[in-house]
């Protein structure tokens, strides 16, 4: 079975905000099928973007917990 290609669209930075947060909200609501993979070809993106949002987010909220942990 030969793999899907696809181009991915061109987004806009604004675009891109409102996808990585999208992307943060399905990861994690969707613990079943939240794969760097699944999340790529669902939201016709590239994996390293993927990965990027989920860290930034995840980075974000851990120096939050460190920062409310410090007060």
């Amino acid at each position: 079975m030969a793999k899907k290609i696809y181009k991915n669209p061109k987004r806009t930075p604004e675009q891109q905000k409102r996808l990585a947060k999208r992307l943060v909200e399905y990861f994690f609501a969707n613990p079943h099928a939240n794969s760097i993979k699944f999340m790529s070809d669902k939201f016709k993106t590239d994996e390293a973007f993927v990965r990027k949002a989920i860290e930034a987010d995840l980075d974000r909220r851990f120096k939050n917990a460190e920062r409310v942990r410090n007060l």
